[in-house]
């Protein structure tokens, strides 16, 4: 007899520790639902998973095409990882032994994401205690790039100060742009004369339409679309395929905001962007972490082989899974009763063929590459941008990242790219490769050399650095695909998708609250039917793992029991110094004090 679970019946029954499964898992462990998480992998993560590089070449080897009767090296990097990668290939493969010995010291994301400094995503970490879990470092800019460099390099101002030392710029630009940048703050407030357009979108226009309207040339447009509010679809709508949305100006409005309060959030001249240390990987295993305090029971190591759903026949009832049957052990099955399950595309594809329900699959084309230099002289963390260079004229974005995020060794660098794939022609295995190089090719020297070659080709850092040409040192090509559920699913089953080609992580938290609020929906939905899912209304729904509501909770105990212990002085407010005696009470004194700071503004004139 092996291990077994105990108890054997949970509330909420969680397959796989994405980045959305895990979030789920935390939130419903914190609203007092049993949870049970399982992961058939050795890591946390799945398809969100930061692997060494000897890992991510086994897992590139076990791709669809290059599958054989041999078993996978590492038959447990994971069911979800494993089937969602196709098409790899090891374009240029390491020769120096500091990478063949020491695969160890990298870690590689399977989609690398960013977080905005003010955005949805640190509320969840900060509401969670999963920030405790995790470290940050500031990207250090956004730049326009061009294949071939026929363009040279153009920076992305984040801030006045920057668009007026802007060299690349001319003075009638920089008129133009802080003529438009203010009318867009204004419109935040209700005024000015976008506002009708903007916020109203009385309207309806495109954001491109608007820009080309106010008087932004070309570059101006690239650098608000694509370096601020990172759009993956062309300007040019009739290259660009359908399966990227256009950007309305009201949607363009809420991302702007959200750029804004996320710039100098940590510092005057401190951008919008955040990267996880050690990789992105480090955010699923955090929330599961939080999970766990909060009281769920979490396996790895643990393959689920079957999903059992009940024999009603009722021609109006969905399907209902009343358990699961899991593996710990070769040959030590289990079932588990579960009252609702929620798992990815990899364990709900066979469910989804038997029950006819409709599923949509979308592809992102990847390149990760380990360099010797930095590809922008003055910057160890910055995101680049291929406008228009990708699938049908989307965005190719290019990510790098220096050993200061603890993703490689001192003189290396880790360039991420990646793009839209979509669907049909620009999904077929190779396609990474042909449209990701060019821009790799653009930025560091791709030729395959041995490792004699390599010595003493550099570090990235010395006086020399502006005449030397980073070199790749490794680099290879995939394509990532998920499956987004497109009707209504199993009567409590329910689907998390992959990682999308989205830079930010805002697309995640967003299905992670949608999936929770149809688990367990809101008071509000009995009375507004519509309040989730699709339809969803305008109104505000409270996610329990955000700051605001563990931050109200606490303010409204810190109040009761103020009001009652402290004495009041003549004016009727309360005095007396705070007892701190842990490092909890420390933070939650240190943001009481900051509430009385007024809020800092942001110059937008």
């Amino acid at each position: 007899m092996g291990h077994m679970v105990e108890p054997s019946k949970f509330d909420l029954v969680v397959i796989g520790t994405g980045l959305i499964e895990s979030i789920v898992a935390a939130a419903a462990s914190k609203a007092g639902h049993s949870v049970l998480q399982v992961d058939p992998a050795t890591h946390y993560g799945g398809a969100w998973a930061s692997l060494r590089l000897d890992e991510l070449q086994a897992a590139l080897a076990s791709s669809s095409s290059n599958r054989n009767t041999t078993p996978p090296p590492f038959p447990l990097l994971g069911d979800e990882l494993i089937s969602s990668l196709f098409g790899g290939h090891v374009l240029i493969k390491p020769t120096s032994p500091q990478l063949i010995n020491n695969s160890h010291v990298h870690s590689l994301d399977i989609s690398p994401h960013l977080l905005y400094g003010a955005g949805p995503m640190i509320s969840l970490l900060l509401g969670s205690g999963a920030h405790h879990y995790t470290e940050y470092k500031l990207l250090q800019g956004t730049v326009l790039r061009n294949i071939g460099n026929v363009v040279a390099a153009q920076p992305v101002p984040s801030t006045r100060a920057e668009i007026f030392r802007d060299k690349t710029l001319s003075p009638l630009q920089k008129r133009t742009l802080m003529r438009f940048i203010k009318g867009l703050a204004e419109a935040m407030e209700g005024k000015g004369p976008f506002t009708d357009v903007l916020r109203n979108n009385t309207e309806n226009q495109l954001f491109n339409e608007f820009m080309e309207k106010e008087g932004l040339d070309i570059h101006l447009q690239r650098c608000l679309a694509h370096g601020v509010l990172l759009q993956h679809k062309g300007l040019d709508d009739s290259t660009t395929n359908s399966y990227l949305e256009s950007l309305t100006c009201s949607k363009a409005l809420d991302l702007f905001k959200l750029y804004l309060e996320s710039v100098g959030r940590y510092g005057i001249d401190a951008g919008p962007f955040l990267t996880p240390l050690y990789g992105c990987g480090e955010l699923p295993q955090a929330f599961c972490r939080s999970a766990a305090v909060f009281g769920a029971v979490q396996i790895l190591r643990c393959r689920v082989n079957d999903l059992i759903f009940s024999n009603d026949e009722c021609q109006n009832a969905l399907p209902t899974c009343t358990s699961i049957e899991i593996e710990i052990e070769e040959g030590s099955k289990q079932v588990i009763k579960a009252g609702k399950v929620v798992a990815g595309p990899t364990v709900l594809q066979k469910y989804r063929d038997k029950f006819n329900l409709e599923t949509e699959t979308v592809v992102t084309h990847r390149c990760v590459a380990i360099l010797d230099a930095s590809v922008e002289v003055d910057k160890a963390q910055a995101l680049l941008v291929f406008p228009e260079a990708g699938p049908c004229g989307s965005t190719v974005w290019a990510l790098q990242l220096s050993h200061n995020t603890a993703v490689c060794p001192e003189g290396q660098m880790v360039l991420h790219l990646w793009c839209c794939g979509g669907s049909g022609e620009v999904s077929y295995e190779g396609a990474a490769e042909k449209y990701l190089m060019p821009c790799l090719e653009s930025l560091a020297d791709c030729t395959q050399v041995e490792e004699e070659q390599i010595t003493n080709s550099g570090n990235g850092n010395g006086d020399d650095e502006m005449q030397h040409r980073p070199r790749a040192l490794f680099a290879a090509c995939f394509s990532l695909k998920t499956s987004k559920s497109t009707t209504q699913w199993l009567g409590n089953v329910f689907w998390c998708s992959g990682p999308s080609a989205d830079v930010t992580f805002a697309t995640a938290v967003d299905e992670a609250k949608k999936c929770f609020w149809q688990l367990f929906p809101p008071p509000q939905a009995a009375a507004e039917p519509d309040v989730v899912g699709d339809n969803a209304s305008s109104t505000p729904l409270v996610f329990l793992l955000d700051e605001s509501v563990g931050q109200s909770q606490q303010d409204e105990t810190a109040n009761g029991e103020a009001s009652k212990q402290q004495p009041e002085d003549d004016s009727g407010g309360s005095v007396g110094a705070v007892d701190v005696d842990s490092d909890d009470e420390a933070l939650q004194a240190l943001k009481d004090a900051l509430k009385i700071l007024p809020p800092t503004k942001t110059s937008t004139e």
